[in-house]
């Protein structure tokens, strides 16, 4: 019975580390794409600023 209780413990944890890792590799993967959109933003914006439109 202690012996199933362990493996069930090292099986859960195993599972909860690979998931954690699998979803924060996820995440850093849609952080990454907002990163990259707000720079190009911001350097659109910037250099909107120094050559603004005639119209």
């Amino acid at each position: 019975m202690a012996w199933t209780v362990f493996v069930s413990v090292v099986v859960s944890i195993i599972c909860n580390k690979v998931l954690a890792v699998h979803t924060f590799k996820e995440l850093d993967g849609y952080i990454e794409e907002v990163m990259e959109m707000l720079k190009e933003l911001i350097r659109d914006t910037y250099l909107g600023e120094q050559n603004p439109k005639r119209g």
